[in-house]
């Protein structure tokens, strides 16, 4: 069996590498408080595919537009900077999720993309809505914490599946069932992948610990505590692929109180968050 180590060399030298790229500088512009619409055109159209998919998601139904759209600048003039850029990251890392039918009990690669939106979606309106941030960093985060997932699934694929069925026929939480199989865990491939890419530290630890973190860690790093909130709510409204893993209620409702958000702000959050993936699963987003 590969060691962790080993299976990131293999990814670096597959297809799955190629966004690396794309999407380090997308998350540079959007992390930049001082990046503006003509640096995030600029950027995307470096990358003509990239900004083909962008164009096609703008100038669907989802967004209403009262006319077609031609170029990514008038996009980021009708429907805004911010979303122009949350486009952009999710439209660069959105084929490693749905290439390829892969799939084992309730275990799909496009389940665990809307899963990922789903959590991207709601840390980024707890960051907006609750701590007046514009939420960039949890958003990417979100997309990506499954990478890991993605990774096993497609360097590891038999053994995977194999694991998949044997968690879900013995009622193992994934981890159990990853660290009897590979003896390593999807989220350590995530945090060690990301950090070998150059991501920001506090996208990469949110992806290594924010699945099973301690309190710590939780009350060190923001994105990490965002990330864990977003992934708990949404395994609880069950969007998407939900992995088999135990919920620890105390440490989420120790972010709660961290943050000073209540109970009911969340229930409105994920109320407007299952209503986003409706909506996204009735355009054909996924």
């Amino acid at each position: 069996m590969l060691t962790p180590q080993e299976l990131i060399v293999k990814v670096n030298g597959s297809d799955i590498a190629s966004i690396r790229g794309i999407l380090n500088k997308i998350i540079d512009v959007a992390l930049d408080p001082n990046s503006n619409a003509i640096d995030l055109k600029n950027l995307i159209e470096t990358d003509p595919p990239l900004t083909a998919k962008i164009l096609r998601r703008a100038n669907s139904v989802y967004y209403g537009m009262p006319r077609k759209v031609a170029d990514i600048l008038e996009s980021i003039m009708f429907i805004g900077f911010e979303s122009v850029k949350e486009l952009a990251i999710s439209q660069a890392v959105v084929d490693l999720f749905q290439n390829g039918a892969v799939s084992s009990g309730r275990y799909s690669r496009n389940a665990l993309w809307v899963h990922s939106v789903a959590v991207a979606s709601c840390g980024k309106l707890i960051a907006r809505r609750e701590l007046r941030k514009n939420g960039n960093e949890i958003y990417t985060a979100g997309l990506l914490h499954d990478i890991g997932l993605i990774v096993i699934d497609q360097f590891l694929r038999n053994d995977f599946l194999n694991m998949i069925k044997a968690m879900e026929h013995q009622n193992q939480s994934i981890w159990q069932a990853e660290e009897d199989v590979f003896q390593f865990c999807h989220d350590e491939i995530g945090g060690l992948l990301l950090k070998e890419w150059n991501f920001p530290d506090s996208i990469s630890l949110a992806v290594r610990d924010a699945e099973r973190p301690t309190q710590d860690q939780l009350d060190r790093h923001e994105v990490t505590a965002l990330l864990h909130m977003a992934h708990f709510c949404c395994q609880e409204r069950k969007l998407g692929y939900i992995e088999a893993m135990p919920r620890d209620t105390e440490l989420y409702q120790h972010c709660l109180e961290n943050f000073g958000i209540e109970e009911r702000a969340m229930d409105f959050i994920m109320d407007d968050v299952e209503e986003q993936i409706h909506q996204m699963v009735e355009h054909d987003w996924f």
